[in-house]
């Protein structure tokens, strides 16, 4: 199958969202309706709202944890992750490995740039903001993707320069495609071993409520 990225604004009226609560798994509804801040509770519950209507999640059942903590279906496939940050959730889906990344355009302190980039990342960056938080993206697309999130050293992970920014990566042994683009002022980064871009979705918060478990293509 083709890999699919589905990115959602992350807006939901009052009435929706008590919607949405009911629809979303128990663990999830128990998580979102403990979350204070608005917008964080918006991510919590849309990202349930889609794995509803894409995967067809409606039990908790369904979900299992890896051992670094990394999200999957108990039935195996398709494979999936979500990233939300800002204005956006996003779902990426796929029949292999894969881990996506959303950000809302911000500063990366020069600190935090040498922790965590290599010296030619920087060196490309030129301490950019834009192109800082593109090798941010890409960096923790491909941490996502192997399952081993922040237990991944940066020094095990190495981003493949192009002409116009990260390309490919080297991680957990195997090569990784970076296909990166942008929604408004938030850039996205999905990892995974499959050369050809992801297909694009943007469905409406509405439609994640209308559509029936595992309905939305």
């Amino acid at each position: 199958m083709s890999t699919k990225l589905y990115c959602v604004p992350a807006r939901l009226s009052a009435d929706r969202e008590s919607l949405a609560l009911a629809l979303v798994t128990p663990a999830r509804r128990a998580r979102g309706a403990q979350i204070k801040q608005p917008q964080d509770r918006l991510h919590c519950l849309l990202a349930g709202l889609l794995l509803r209507a894409v995967l067809g999640v409606t039990g908790d059942h369904q979900l299992q944890a890896g051992p670094w903590g990394k999200p999957s279906l108990t039935a195996g496939a398709p494979c999936f992750n979500l990233a939300h940050s800002g204005d956006w959730v996003l779902l990426g889906v796929g029949d292999r490995p894969l881990g996506v990344d959303v950000e809302r355009l911000r500063t990366i302190s020069p600190a935090l740039a040498r922790r965590q980039f290599s010296p030619a990342e920087q060196a490309w960056a030129e301490g950019d903001p834009a192109r800082l938080l593109a090798l941010w993206t890409a960096r923790e697309s491909v941490m996502k993707a192997t399952g081993r999130g922040i237990t991944l050293a940066p020094e095990d992970l190495e981003i493949v320069l192009g002409p116009d920014g990260p390309e490919t990566a080297l991680a957990d042994g195997r090569p990784w495609f970076l296909h990166r683009g942008a929604l408004g002022d938030h850039p996205w980064c999905l990892a995974d071993t499959d050369p050809d871009r992801p297909v694009l979705r943007m469905p409406d918060p509405a439609d994640l409520l209308a559509v029936s478990p595992g309905g939305l293509d």
